[in-house]
């Protein structure tokens, strides 16, 4: 077994676990692909501020929508970045939105999301 597809095997499990509500799963996945999808949305939008909301509101779409992910379709890697780069493109949703999707989270996700960065 390749590196890749152990990679590949390693996030396609992290996904299962946050489509199951796993929220340690979101900040293991935020640690290995933030910083790509930060600067692949730097790049687009020459900004910093909103390169961060895009990476957070990518974050919070995996969230919510863990369970349309397909492994066997694509690489969860490929299809965060796509996502990533659809945001930056399509512009960010007003800032209250993602204000509000961050409040509708339980305290208990919040500090498990919280608790799981370094």
């Amino acid at each position: 077994m390749t590196s890749a597809s152990i990679d590949s095997a390693f996030d396609s499990r992290l996904v299962a676990q946050i489509a199951g509500g796993d929220a340690k799963a979101v900040g293991k996945l935020f640690d290995r692909y933030a910083g790509l999808a930060y600067n692949l949305a730097l790049q687009i939008l020459n900004d910093g501020a909103k390169a961060e909301q895009v990476t957070f509101e990518l974050f919070l779409r995996i969230w919510h929508e863990a369970d349309q992910f397909d492994p066997s379709r694509q690489e969860i890697k490929t299809g965060l970045l796509q996502k990533a780069y659809a945001i930056a493109k399509a512009g960010l949703p007003p800032s209250a939105a993602v204000a509000e999707h961050w409040e509708n989270l339980t305290d208990t996700e919040l500090d498990e999301i919280l608790l799981s960065q370094p």
